[in-house]
């Protein structure tokens, strides 16, 4: 194992072990081990000892280094420390791995789904409620009652959070290289496509989020508060912090709209397919799009289509089966 690896593995596991609630490392670390424990399910009794090669043997050159007397009390107790830190570490890895290849459970998770223009409220069992707007699916965990921490997966489109407070369980979001935790707090997150990043609104409470980049863990927003709003995309050089009123970004729950969030009409196109369930193509090719930010009501589509011709300038033909976007030039 090279030393970047094996130095990158000590730290974020050896902060697993403290057991600090609330950190994403923690959700990384029971996610591998998850993977790990299907893995270990199809392979049999086999046994990746590698890590603990690695440790085993840093202990040994420790007690083979010879403790010159010139070393104060202090310095005899932190090489003591160390090698009680490491044995335990390493003993931890191996009982670990172990399990991992005598049980191995399966992680089971129950899945919700919407359909286009379709929303949808469900309750889990420690009583927090996530709507899911169009076209989005959440996963969540069949022991997450029992589970140590809780998690959901959000693998793609928009829902909104009304957490419950419980500050022994911190609850989690993962969405693709994203993690987003909180104790107790509303918020709503914004993952479709065409925004082309990941999208945090904070309406009560305090939000952290994190980004997985390679083999490091970047904070995005230590704690996003009320009326915050965290965008990341992948067109920007970092993320963008605003503060701004966060109830328009939630407002699709009861009024059936949206909130455009500096869209070009190539993403607005988009969004109405997904709304209406109608295939749109929008003639921008060549063009410099500007971008939009306004809240579009879900009435009818021809409504829709008048109210968006006046924001933007466009102008569209619109048949039974499709709709045809030209941008104003």
């Amino acid at each position: 194992m090279k030393s970047k690896q094996r130095k990158f593995l000590s730290r974020h596991l050896s902060e697993y072990q403290s057991d600090r609630p609330g950190t994403a490392r923690n959700t990384i670390i029971e996610d591998w081990f998850a993977a790990k424990e299907s893995e270990a399910a199809e392979q049999g009794s086999r046994v990746n000892t590698e890590l603990g090669d690695e440790i085993f043997s840093q202990i040994k050159a420790k007690v083979s280094n010879p403790v010159q007397k010139q070393h104060s009390a202090n310095a005899r107790l932190a090489i003591a420390a160390s090698i009680v830190f490491l044995l335990a570490f390493g003993t931890f890895l191996i009982r670990k791995n172990r399990s991992l290849v005598n049980s191995a459970p399966e992680m089971v998770y129950d899945s919700f789904t919407t359909g286009n223009g379709e929303i949808k409220k469900i309750m889990l069992q420690d009583g927090t409620a996530i709507y899911l707007n169009a076209a989005t699916t959440v996963r969540v965990p069949r022991n997450f009652k029992s589970a140590a921490f809780r998690r959901v997966m959000l693998d793609g489109g928009e829902a909104f959070f009304e957490v419950k407070r419980d500050t022994l369980r911190p609850f989690s979001i993962a969405t693709g290289t994203y993690l987003t935790t909180v104790l107790g707090t509303s918020f709503n997150i914004n993952a479709y496509p065409e925004r082309k990043g990941y999208q945090v609104a904070v309406r009560t409470g305090k939000v952290r989020v994190e980004k997985i980049v390679g083999k490091q863990i970047l904070l995005l927003a230590e704690k996003l508060v009320k009326n915050q709003v965290l965008s990341d995309r992948v067109d920007a050089q970092e993320p963008q912090l605003t503060n701004e009123p966060t109830g328009k970004f939630a407002d699709w729950r009861t009024d059936h709209s949206s909130y455009l969030d500096q869209m070009d009409l190539v993403q607005i196109g988009e969004v109405l397919s997904r709304q209406y369930s109608i295939k749109v193509e929008v003639k921008a090719k060549g063009l410099s799009l500007p971008k939009y930010s306004f809240s579009l009501k879900y009435t009818s589509l021809p409504q829709a289509l008048a109210f968006l011709a006046i924001k933007t300038g466009m102008n569209y033909q619109l048949t039974d089966h499709s709709l045809i976007i030209n941008p104003a030039k």
